[in-house]
Formats: C-alpha cells, structure tokens, sequence
C-alpha cells in the first residue's frame, strides 16, 4: 500500500508585517486558490492539515482545506515548522497517509530533500510562495518519491 502526504509552502504575503502576523497578499490568496484546484485535479486527499501557526501559513491552510476537504477539514497549528526548523523533528511515524503541512521555507526545502533522500542533502529544491508537493511511499520503505507539485504563477 503507498502512502501518500502534501508539503505546501504558504501563498505570497507582503512585507511591512511582523513575521508572525504578515497576510497573505490578494495575489497570494487567488493563486494559491488555482493551486489548490489543480491540487484536487490531480487527486489530491488530505485529511488533517497542519500549519505553522504563522498567519500566512494558517490563512493558506484554510483556502486548502476549503478546497481539497471542505467544511469538515481539521486544521490546526503544530511545532516543528517554522522556516529555521530542522526535518530531523519529525519521524516517519508522524507521516501518516493525508497528512499536509503547511510551513515556510527554508524548512520545507530541507525537509522535502529529508524525505526524499533520507536525510542526505543532494540536489535544490526550491518552495516557492503557493507551491504544493505530493510525496509517495511504499508501505515498508523509508524513502518517499515526489508523485507531482504545482507551484503558483
């Protein structure tokens, strides 16, 4: 059986804002709407979405939830993913099928290189702003595979 999560890096947010509290942009918000959609396009399931607890991150948990889950969707702040967080916080038993995190870079660059080379950093990654991911597991692996991403325009 594969398992399957979604990594997302929040929408775009301006500047001007503390870190914490800065907002999604109005850009931000209606790209990361068209990401979504093609996210559920591809078949896209979560069922628990965990964000940082950054404003952006939590409003771009919201606009993924409404559109991959809907009213019933679970969404709630977590540790360990903030943008200078470390990938080695999570195990693998945290990475259960449907679960989506929505954190920052560059976390979310080191821990997609985390999963995906099992903790050697090859290659670049780069989350831009509104950028999705799908990762892909077989059931006694330890390494995940990327299955697609979409990222916004």
């Amino acid at each position: 059986m594969r398992k399957q999560i979604y990594l997302a890096r929040h929408g775009d947010s301006p500047p001007g804002y503390p870190d914490h509290h800065r907002p999604l942009s109005s850009h931000g918000i209606h790209s990361l709407e068209a990401v979504a959609k093609k996210a559920k396009e591809a078949g896209a399931k979560p069922y628990r979405i965990f964000h940082s607890g950054y404003k952006r991150a939590e409003e771009s948990a919201d606009i993924f939830a409404k559109i991959l889950i809907g009213e019933d969707a679970i969404v709630k702040p977590t540790p360990h993913l903030a943008p200078e967080d470390e990938p080695a916080l999570w195990s693998n038993d945290q990475l259960y099928h449907g679960l989506m995190l929505v954190g920052h870079n560059p976390f979310m660059s080191k821990f997609l290189l985390h999963l995906t080379f099992g903790g050697k950093q090859y290659g670049n990654f780069v989350f831009e702003p509104g950028t999705i991911v799908c990762l892909e597991q077989e059931k006694h692996d330890h390494i995940w595979s990327l299955r697609w991403h979409f990222h916004a325009s």
